[in-house]
């Protein structure tokens, strides 16, 4: 995998920064706020290092967005109803 560039790194720094101080992760407008860009640049890096593997959702909500850096213990009772078969 290739290692991520100077910017990209601010971004998966902000956001385990946001999870450390928050306990819950940044939204686009979190994230635009810590690095001083447009919400629509915002909203392409996160897209950028979703794709290039750097971050990811543990479920579809806004505020669950997890770098791969980051430990991440989860239960079953985490997971939300409709991402389970119950």
């Amino acid at each position: 995998m290739k290692q991520p560039t100077p910017v990209q790194l601010r971004y998966i720094e902000a956001i385990e920064a946001h999870w450390k101080e928050h306990k819950l992760g940044p939204t686009n407008k979190d994230l635009s706020a810590i690095t001083g860009r447009a919400t629509s640049v915002t909203h392409s890096m996160v897209s950028t290092l979703a794709r290039n593997g750097w971050i990811h959702p543990l479920t579809s909500l806004a505020r669950d967005l997890r770098t791969t850096r980051m430990k991440i213990e989860v239960t079953v009772g985490d997971w939300p109803k409709e991402a389970t078969n119950d």
